[in-house]
């Protein structure tokens, strides 16, 4: 069985390669300012890279142009999780940390399944095999309640 993880560890960029997934779990961090607490997620047996692709120093869409709005959105982690109990299927995350308003996250956790297709296909070019790979994307936030929630009046 062709394994995607396995191969993609070999392809991608190591400055991208999130150095906390690590044994049974994967520990994901928010910046330092953010309220976000640490999010630890239980991989069990599951085969797993996670990529760090939100991040000041890395450039994760160069031969996009600098400066443009809205066009370099990507989420804070890729996960590619292969688990060989569910048949060999590989399943992509998407996966974004917000602090207080959630507003925007689809647009990056969309950027973030287009990244993993790319990667997926640059593997497919140079392994020569087809891929396929079965996507999520995941929100994870602070906020409780909504700006309208706050702002609606307690009914008598």
């Amino acid at each position: 069985m062709f394994s995607i993880v396995n191969h993609l560890i070999d392809l991608v960029n190591e400055a991208i390669i999130y150095k906390d997934d690590k044994g049974k779990v994967i520990t994901l961090r928010e910046n330092q300012e953010s309220k976000c607490k640490n999010l630890t997620i239980n991989k069990g047996n599951s085969n797993t890279l996670t990529l760090e692709i939100d991040t000041e120093d890395f450039d994760i869409h160069p031969l996009l142009k600098k400066g443009v709005k809205n066009l370099k959105k990507s989420p804070d982690y890729l996960i590619f999780c292969e688990n060989k109990k569910i048949g060999h299927q590989t399943f992509v995350f998407s996966i974004e940390l917000k602090s207080d308003n959630p507003d925007g996250w689809h647009r990056q956790a969309k950027a973030g399944l287009a990244i993993a297709e790319y990667l997926i296909g640059m593997l497919e070019n140079k392994a020569k095999v087809k891929l396929s790979a079965e996507y999520r994307c995941i929100l994870f936030h602070t906020k409780n309640e909504t700006t309208k929630m706050r702002k609606k009046k307690k009914i008598k």
